[in-house]
């Protein structure tokens, strides 16, 4: 009997060993089934262009697998992708990338914008979702921080304060300006003086009063058509009388600079005491600078090296008078080349755009342009050619504009790139002060038309090495006073 339960028990031992083989077995191909399936869920994408939101250099490093790949304009991130299986065939597209900004407490979707290559490989995937962190930035993503930087400065308002590029609105303005070493009221006379020039032609001469309560103020101080300067501003009812006609002549152009030792208080009093001022009064705020940024900044203006500084504001106004002369040995005829001399009035000829006759400083640029290639190819360009380009040389066409009555500068220079196509390498040559006061209209449009296709290049000029200038040759100038 003993024997007999011991042979049972045996027996439902093994038949339970064998079900749990059974089972075993039966889990093993239900695992290889279900790994079939898996891999026929994965599916295979190529990596495309499509967006890019981050905009500082970086390299993208895959941990799995681990492939290093350059990317232009971005931020130094790691991909961590789960769940890849690495085989023998091209890329990958990844379409969102959660881009994560730890310090600033807040996430972007970003899309990759060139498309990386895989060496004779691609990641097989499922959906996910993918998470991106930032590495310390290297060396590059340093520089193109700084570039980046270039396409955001207004210069006028890095230099007057926030919100005074209004002065380039072509509103009638008052504008207050503290007493100050510097003299800020010559930097801002300067600049309404070539706003007055791009918007409505000519050149105005200010006036220059002591103070508000001068008979010559009351008698001249219409605004309109006009820049009036007071030395000694301070409230009064001339002074409000005068203001108070703004809003009337709204379509007209004029500037009233009142320089005060309480900046603050005048504007406070101004504002209460003529709420209807408020659209045509701004303040100066001007940043701080060290003296030789100032001596850069004013060199930049002139086109050749600073020999003797007063006031950084007397500087700067006298840079652009400086360029202008300087521009204007250039129509000496007496010293032009015979090759030039031959087509002498086409360097004055009215431009196809206009039927007014090319200004002194229009046919002077257009003169240095002409030399400056000469000189540089060893042959002979041509003025006016079929198209009305100003000067061209084989593939290269170079339109001089000094913006005078244009209304719009981006307006001016967009009509004009009618007369080219893409395989034109264009240079657009303009007066230095221009390219500081639009530099970041002017930036952004070089970007948009090489965006399409175009070569596109600003330049400016340089007396003392007789060479035209890029807009990029700005860009240390310009870093320095991002910082």
């Amino acid at each position: 009997m003993n024997q007999e339960k011991e042979l049972r028990e045996l027996l439902n031992v093994y038949k339970s060993k064998s079900k749990k083989r059974e089972k075993s077995k039966q889990k093993e191909i239900t695992s290889e089934q279900e790994k079939v399936e898996n891999e026929q869920k994965y599916r295979t994408e190529p990596l495309i262009v499509r967006q890019m939101l981050i905009r500082k250099p970086l390299e993208v490093k895959l941990k799995e697998p681990n492939k290093t790949l350059p990317l232009t304009r971005s931020e130094n991130i790691t991909l961590k992708i789960p769940k890849t299986i690495l085989l023998t065939l091209p890329s990958v597209e990844l379409k969102r990338l959660k881009k994560e900004f730890p310090s600033k407490k807040k996430e972007i979707i970003t899309l990759i914008i060139e498309p990386i290559k895989l060496d004779k490989a691609e990641l097989k995937l499922k959906t996910f979702d993918t998470s991106v962190e930032t590495l310390k930035s290297e060396e590059s993503s340093s520089e193109s921080e700084k570039h980046e930087l270039l396409e955001e400065i207004d210069f006028v308002e890095f230099l007057l304060g926030k919100g005074n590029g209004k002065i380039l609105s072509g509103k009638p303005l008052c504008i207050i300006v503290e007493r100050h070493p510097d003299k800020y009221e010559h930097i801002v006379e300067a600049i309404c003086k070539e706003v007055y020039r791009e918007k409505r032609g000519g050149y105005l001469q200010p006036i220059y009063v002591k103070t508000v309560d001068e008979i010559e103020f009351e008698l001249k101080a219409e605004i309109s058509g006009q820049i009036i300067l007071v030395e000694q501003a301070k409230y009064s009812e001339i002074l409000k009388k005068v203001l108070s006609k703004l809003p009337k002549i709204r379509d007209s152009l004029g500037f009233l600079i009142l320089v005060t030792d309480k900046p603050e208080e005048l504007e406070m009093i101004i504002r209460k005491s003529i709420p209807t001022v408020e659209e045509y009064l701004i303040r100066i705020e001007p940043t701080k600078l060290d003296e030789n940024l100032k001596i850069q900044i004013v060199e930049f203006i002139k086109g050749q090296k600073l020999l003797k500084s007063y006031s950084f504001g007397e500087d700067f106004m006298k840079a652009v008078s400086e360029f202008e002369k300087a521009l204007l040995k250039f129509l000496d005829y007496n010293k032009a080349p015979n090759e030039l001399k031959v087509m002498w009035h086409k360097v004055t000829a009215k431009s196809q755009e206009s039927s007014e006759q090319a200004s002194e400083e229009h046919s002077a640029m257009k003169s240095f342009v002409w030399q400056y290639l000469k000189k540089k190819y060893k042959k002979v360009p041509k003025l006016e050619d079929e198209r009305g380009v100003d000067v061209s040389i084989d593939n290269e066409s170079y339109e001089i504009e000094t913006f005078y009555g244009c209304g719009d500068p981006i307006a001016k220079l967009t009509e004009k790139m009618g007369k080219f196509t893409r395989s034109d390498k264009i240079f657009f040559v303009l007066r230095n002060i221009s390219i500081l006061m639009h530099l970041k209209e002017l930036i952004s449009f070089k970007k948009t038309w090489k965006d399409l296709g175009y070569n596109v290049e600003i330049l400016g000029i340089d007396f003392k090495r007789k060479d035209l200038i890029s807009i990029d040759d700005c860009k240390n100038l310009l870093i320095k006073i991002s910082e």
